[in-house]
């Protein structure tokens, strides 16, 4: 069974959360940006991508809401559970391999290289076992 929003036309009250997080993140950008001595550009671009990101997903969740669509159904639920265990599974092997790499000083990693190595790898096979789940025909 899908899950629709209540009414067709109406936006939830999660994306107006959505909304209103973005709004408060704008608000300490500018307060960084303008207000601090020396502000650090890259705190301001990031909390400003921040947003930003906030403001396109609440604005495509909205508009889907106000069309009626179905965001989530049975299937959608399963794929995702499953692409999650899939992106563990894998993460946990890269971690395996990355300890076999420092143990035999394959390579010199350092702790900021070796995290965002990890979240972006959880990231991607994340997205890819959901892309190709999303097209599989039949799931157990």
């Amino acid at each position: 069974m899908a899950h629709k929003g209540k009414e067709a036309g109406k936006v939830s009250q999660r994306s107006i959360y959505l909304f209103l997080l973005a709004a408060v993140i704008y608000v300490v950008a500018a307060y960084v940006g303008f207000f601090t001595p020396n502000p650090d550009q890259f705190t301001v671009s990031m909390l400003v991508s921040m947003a930003t990101a906030m403001v396109a997903i609440g604005a495509v969740r909205a508009w889907q809401e106000s069309r009626g669509e179905a965001l989530v159904d049975e299937r959608v639920k399963l794929v995702n559970r499953i692409a999650v265990s899939y992106s563990w599974s894998a993460t946990y092997l890269l971690i395996a391999v990355l300890i076999l790499v420092q143990q035999f000083k394959l390579a010199v990693l350092n702790v900021e290289s070796l995290l965002s190595l990890i979240f972006f790898f959880m990231i991607a096979v994340l997205i890819v076992a959901r892309f190709y789940l999303s097209r599989k025909g039949e799931l157990e």
